[in-house]
């Protein structure tokens, strides 16, 4: 599936009424302006201020960026209604090995496979638990992946802003020594906000995701 491969990433704030409008739309546009600015070919766009599209030429990416944007999002402390402080998003990753889209200046009148499938799986996701989820014209390599995302969501829906900086630092490949001096902490409180996340076993399935989308 590899060669040619793209993916369309359609996410949505989960809960995003329960927060003030201008607050999600600040914290989700820069989060998307952190996430693509240096990938190459990537383009998203944000719609009614609570959902967006992401268009990802190359497709072994979708899994890396869709978990750094979702610590963006859950590392910003944002005040919401009652004890929710955090904002969350679900998120739909269509993938497609046809090199074949229409791609046109607004991603929300492109057309093709991956944004066909990255949309209906997130309207299947807003009736459910789950967060995170693959679809492509793999369905047994998907339901394995799925599996993995569902356990994995588990330990993502319970990250807090602290172990989200430091994710965000080794997804940017620094060591748990720049982290530390980064985040202004020691390497070993590092080490425990990473292991608490559960981040590992987060990279593992990532490299799975690269190897087989």
């Amino acid at each position: 599936m590899k060669n040619n491969s793209t993916a369309v990433i359609t996410g949505d704030v989960v809960e995003s009424t329960q927060y003030n409008y201008s607050d999600v739309l600040f914290v989700l546009k820069e989060s998307l302006t952190k996430a693509f600015e240096r990938q190459p070919g990537a383009r998203y766009e944000i719609i009614r201020g609570d959902s967006f599209q992401i268009f990802v030429p190359d497709s072994n990416v979708a899994l890396s960026k869709a978990f750094e944007i979702r610590a963006l999002l859950r590392s910003s402390t944002v005040a919401g209604i009652g004890n929710k402080d955090q904002l969350d998003a679900k998120i739909s990753i269509g993938v497609s090995s046809q090199a074949k889209h229409e791609l046109r200046d607004s991603l929300g009148e492109s057309y093709g496979a991956a944004f066909l499938r990255s949309g209906r799986q997130l309207n299947l996701l807003k009736s459910s638990g789950q967060r995170l989820v693959v679809v492509s014209d793999e369905p047994d390599t998907d339901s394995w992946m799925n599996l993995c995302l569902s356990v994995a969501e588990l330990t993502i829906s319970r990250w807090s802003p602290e172990q989200c900086k430091a994710i965000l630092e080794s997804i940017k490949n620094c060591n748990q020594t720049q982290i530390a001096q980064t985040l202004g902490i020691t390497q070993a409180a590092v080490n425990q906000r990473l292991k608490n996340a559960g981040w590992t076993i987060m990279q593992t399935i990532i490299t799975k995701f690269e190897l087989y989308y």
